[in-house]
């Protein structure tokens, strides 16, 4: 029985020791924690909206310039970095701050595009540049290009045309003559 007690005594030792070095494990950890967001906290204080939201750009522009180096395998890394940066509060500030600018800009665009798409001038170029297009995907260099190049790249461009495809019929939709719209 003693021997019992003993053993009992000695893991209770252990087990107060174990949770005494994990419970100075979870202060050091919530004081780097502490530490960090009195560090962002400084930043932000120090540089202002428009500092910090320089940084968080310059650290998407560093991200997109390795993404250009290496295709495909770091956009993850981009997105990741952009949405940190649209998250900043300083950047949503400067974003809602922005957005009547943003609004009437687009309202002065739109009312331009639609009067370019409804001229008659305007239908006229994007029929010549349809009709040159064809032309162009009819001539003897362009089909052998897309005979003999386009196998070797395929693999590559056809999975990007996919996912490309949505954005361009919209593309092509928004700058369509206003006389194809209605159809």
């Amino acid at each position: 029985m003693d021997q019992a007690v003993q053993n009992a005594h000695a893991t209770y030792k252990q087990q107060k020791a174990y949770h005494a070095q994990s419970m100075e494990m979870y202060k050091a950890a919530r004081e780097q924690y502490l530490k960090k967001v009195e560090d962002v906290v400084s930043f932000v204080k120090e540089q202002g909206i428009t500092g910090t939201a320089k940084v968080a750009v310059d650290e998407v522009t560093v991200a997109l310039k390795e993404a250009r180096k290496i295709p495909g395998s770091l956009a993850k890394k981009v997105h990741d970095a952009f949405e940190k940066m649209v998250a900043l509060e300083a950047v949503q500030k400067v974003l809602k701050g922005t957005q009547p600018t943003v609004q009437m800009a687009y309202s002065k665009y739109q009312k331009v595009h639609d009067s370019v798409v409804a001229s008659s001038s305007y239908k006229k170029l994007y029929d010549m540049s349809a009709t040159t297009v064809s032309q162009v995907q009819a001539s003897f260099i362009y089909r052998k290009a897309a005979e003999n190049l386009y196998p070797l790249v395929a693999k590559y461009a056809d999975p990007m045309c996919e996912k490309l495809d949505p954005s361009y019929k919209a593309l092509m939709m928004h700058v369509q003559p206003a006389s194809i719209e209605s159809n």
